[in-house]
């Protein structure tokens, strides 16, 4: 087991992607947010199959450019879906190892926030018998999901147009709530 911290201890949820590939089978990524598409790109670089679960609520959690890009690959290698009331960040590496921990498919979570997980190897998901815990996981949300459409990433797109209203906004929100500290 291996703490992945970030700039805490120098490991990145990132380093995973220059060891995995020559032991991945598949990539099956349950996480809420995903904005940054490296995973989906090395994957497909890599041929490596992807199925991804990303959250589908009232916001703008998943960029509308990574559902299409599923639309795109649509097959049986590359398969996006949406879940309601989803927050999990799990990314198993099938055939390597799987990540559970706080960080979400985005920019600032692959090099700027200060995330906290744990990559456990195969052979550690074996020695504590959690093979089964996981693919029962995933099991139970492919029974929730739907999939991507081109509905979907209409949608996806009005969200981000209505929040980049607000942005300024918030922008400014941010900078008065870290001036306060």
């Amino acid at each position: 087991m291996k703490p992945i911290l970030g700039e805490i201890n120098g490991e990145y949820l990132e380093d995973i992607l220059h060891v995995a590939a020559d032991q991945t089978e598949t990539v099956w990524a349950a996480v809420a947010y995903a904005t940054d598409d490296r995973l989906f790109k090395w994957a497909y670089k890599k041929n490596i199959p992807v199925k991804f679960w990303g959250r589908w609520d009232a916001g703008y959690c998943v960029r509308p450019e990574i559902a299409q890009w599923f639309i795109n690959r649509r097959n049986a290698n590359y398969q996006c879906f949406f879940l309601t009331h989803y927050h999990p960040k799990v990314i198993w590496w099938r055939g390597f190892g799987v990540y559970f921990g706080s960080a979400n498919l985005t920019d600032a979570a692959w090099y700027g926030n200060v995330e906290a997980g744990v990559f456990l190897t195969e052979d550690e998901i074996d020695e504590q018998e959690m093979r089964g815990t996981l693919e029962h996981f995933f099991s139970k949300i492919r029974e929730h999901a739907f999939p991507v459409s081109t509905e979907i990433v209409k949608e996806l797109e009005r969200r981000r147009s209505r929040d980049s209203t607000n942005k300024k906004q918030a922008e400014d929100d941010n900078r008065a709530f870290a001036t306060k500290g």
